[in-house]
């Protein structure tokens, strides 16, 4: 239970429905595995439906520590939650792809307001399947008269 309160403590907080867990800057294995464990229980008793996972403080990260990220990511998964990493180093990013470390099924953004926008996409067109992108750099700023245009045909 001590650690549950070190880590609401440390700075999670909940925003737009989301959960916000910022990682300090040295991490050690214990510490990202209790993180988890911290995380876990969070999106299972508020039912929260996305978690950003920012990373931005983290100036070294081993494979290892890593790859126990990746895992909390994929349990988030199986809560039925989206995950979100936010703002890697560029040194973190080089080294993961260097040593070549599995990136698939992770989502990363540069800035929290992009994984917002992520988790909590802006209402669109109710028949537009859902999932989908409808916003458009053509669309949002296309000619009004054009769309008028369009509907009369």
């Amino acid at each position: 239970m001590a650690d549950r309160q070190t880590f609401l403590v440390s700075g999670m907080y909940v925003i737009n429905n989301c959960l916000v867990v910022p990682v300090k800057e040295e991490v050690d294995d214990n510490y990202i595995k209790g993180l988890g464990k911290a995380i876990l229980e969070q999106v299972e008793t508020t039912g929260i439906r996305g978690v950003l996972i920012n990373v931005s403080a983290i100036k070294i990260l081993d494979s290892y520590s890593f790859s126990i990220l990746r895992d909390i990511a994929k349990a988030i998964a199986l809560l039925g939650a989206n995950s979100v990493f936010v703002g890697f180093q560029p040194g973190v990013a080089s080294s993961l792809v260097d040593f070549d470390i599995g990136l698939e099924g992770i989502c990363t953004v540069i800035t929290l307001d992009d994984g917002f926008e992520i988790l909590n996409p802006p209402v669109t067109d109710p028949e537009q399947p859902e999932g989908t992108d409808c916003k458009t750099p053509e669309s949002e700023f296309s000619d009004p008269e054009q769309s008028e245009a369009n509907t009369d045909e």
